[in-house]
């Protein structure tokens, strides 16, 4: 789980590779404690302003480094159930809080 206050361009590629140290420490403490084979692995964003691509006017943001090619939308995966991690589909859940910073989610 990842909580921002805001989710912009410059954090949702930080927030993923949290998210796969995340998952890396926990297959670590998983065959320290000889645990068997997780049955699944979900991520979730909780958040309380989605600052994303799509809602900006910036068109900087869509800049691409020298050298880098561009193999899919920017930062598309924020709109998608899943996201790719270690080169697997990890569903990916989104909880946006509201102006107090409250939200609810049901698992």
């Amino acid at each position: 789980m990842n909580a921002k206050k805001q989710v912009n361009e410059k954090n949702w590629d930080k927030v993923k590779k949290q998210f796969e140290g995340g998952i890396l420490h926990a297959h670590m403490l998983r065959g320290i404690l000889d645990i068997s084979q997780f049955s699944k692995i979900c991520v979730y964003t909780v958040y309380q302003n989605d600052k994303l691509l799509q809602k900006t006017a910036d068109p900087s943001l869509l800049r691409q480094p020298v050298g880098k090619r561009l193999t899919s939308q920017p930062y598309k995966d924020w709109n998608e159930s899943f996201v790719f991690i270690l080169n697997e589909k990890v569903p990916h859940h989104r909880i946006q809080l509201n102006a107090s910073g409250q939200g609810e989610y049901t698992l």
